[in-house]
């Protein structure tokens, strides 16, 4: 049977190995949120340039409000 103290030792090891793991685990998702926010933003970016393409070619003021499309 390991001593009191190996028994300490491998408990300390565990926790600094669980704690490094979940700082690895937290900057993965971080990136995650940031790819996630930054593919939100660019989608919001097209969707806009898209729409007022779309108003343009019908002949509308930019900024014009259609019903139900803006």
């Amino acid at each position: 049977m390991k001593s009191m103290e190996e028994m300490m030792a491998a408990a300390q090891k565990a926790a600094e190995t669980i704690q490094k793991q979940m700082n690895e685990m937290q900057i993965k998702l971080d990136a995650i949120e940031v790819a996630f926010n930054d593919a939100r933003d660019r989608a919001d970016r097209v969707s806009e340039q898209q729409m007022r393409e779309m108003q343009g070619s019908m002949g509308l003021p930019p900024g014009f409000n259609l019903p139900g499309l803006g």
